[in-house]
């Protein structure tokens, strides 16, 4: 996992995120992912706590830690199946954070399928993101994040 580089400039705006139509649940999904992705990075950050603290500040306390480990399993299985780094944007800077890398976008993109019902989709989005390599243990955990937001408050 690596951070993207931030002398690369914006498609046009289209890597912004405000221009995605993401929704409160997806950029919390995606701030989370962040800070684990961090922690991959460079693990002395210990970031994984503050990804821990988004989710649980974000959602209730009856689904943020659902949803802190469901977000956990994601990042850690799409580290296990992909084989070049995963490029993310920091999640505590304030610029960063309001872009998003083509690796984040195919994320959420996955994400929001799931969300969505659309299995054909979320395998098309898991398979680029995955490099063509075996997406199934990806796809379960995004399935299970999927459900835990679906979940009924």
């Amino acid at each position: 996992m690596a951070y993207a580089d931030p002398r690369r400039a914006p498609d046009d705006g289209l890597n912004r995120i405000a221009s995605l139509g993401y929704g409160a649940s997806e950029r919390a999904v995606l701030t989370i992912a962040r800070y684990y992705c961090a922690a991959y990075a460079a693990p002395q950050t210990q970031s994984w706590i503050a990804g821990i603290g988004h989710a649980m500040a974000t959602f209730d306390a009856q689904r943020g830690p659902a949803i802190a480990v469901a977000v956990l399993a994601v990042t850690q299985t799409l580290r296990q199946t992909r084989r070049s780094v995963f490029r993310f944007n920091a999640a505590n800077c304030a610029c960063c954070s309001e872009q998003v890398t083509d690796h984040e976008r195919l994320l959420i993109s996955a994400l929001r399928a799931c969300l969505r019902g659309d299995d054909s989709a979320a395998a098309g989005h898991a398979f680029v993101l995955c490099e063509g390599n075996e997406a199934q243990d990806f796809l379960d955990a995004l399935s299970a994040l999927a459900q835990t937001l679906n979940a009924p408050r």
